[in-house]
């Protein structure tokens, strides 16, 4: 490398150049090291420098907005709303003819579980009903954030002490509303 400065390669020339510019810290004078190419009066041309991709962000980013809006329109349309009131409806049903307490609960709005706990406290354990009840659902109709379900409960081996004083059906509603972005059996009337 002792060769005479006009017979040099350019290029070494150029990494000697740049080398003692990054040790010196003399790069573009704003405490930024210089590269290779990066400046044109250091012996040679400089390289041309490949596109920095802002197609390449734009897609991307038109991209991220399409799919974010994909996400949002699936969430709106299939979810994260109180779903079907009659799933609930049916819910009550079964736990009433499966004489399942604790899954008729499960249904209730936030004051009717309080008052059916109470009720279910009050009873004497191992209390069996005097009658057969089955209910059946009949319909259900909502209107935005309420809705009613019309049941029919059938009671069946009516002892004779109840006879005559008891109908052999019932017609029932069950009020429903929205509660915690889920639906709630709140009241249950006789009648329809």
């Amino acid at each position: 490398m002792s060769q005479p400065p006009g017979s040099q390669d350019p290029d070494e020339s150029r990494d000697a150049d740049t080398s003692q510019q990054r040790s010196s810290g003399n790069g573009a004078g704003n405490g930024q090291s210089a590269g290779a190419g990066d400046d044109p009066s250091a012996g040679g041309e400089s390289t041309p420098r490949p596109p920095k991709g802002g197609l390449a962000w734009v897609l991307g980013g038109a991209t991220a907005l399409v799919l974010a809006g994909v996400a949002v329109l699936i969430a709106v349309l299939l979810g994260d709303g109180p779903g079907d009131p009659e799933t609930t409806a049916q819910q009550a049903v079964t736990a009433m003819n499966e004489q399942d307490t604790d899954g008729m609960i499960a249904v209730l709005c936030e004051d009717a579980r309080d008052k059916a706990r109470e009720f279910v406290g009050e009873a004497e354990d191992g209390q069996q009903p005097e009658f057969r009840v089955t209910v059946s659902l009949d319909s259900v109709t909502e209107n935005e954030d309420t809705a009613t379900a019309d049941v029919t409960a059938s009671f069946d081996e009516i002892p004779a002490k109840w006879e005559g004083t008891m109908p052999e059906e019932q017609a029932l509603r069950l009020e429903m509303i929205v509660e915690d972005d889920e639906w709630k059996v709140c009241d249950l009337t006789v009648g329809s």
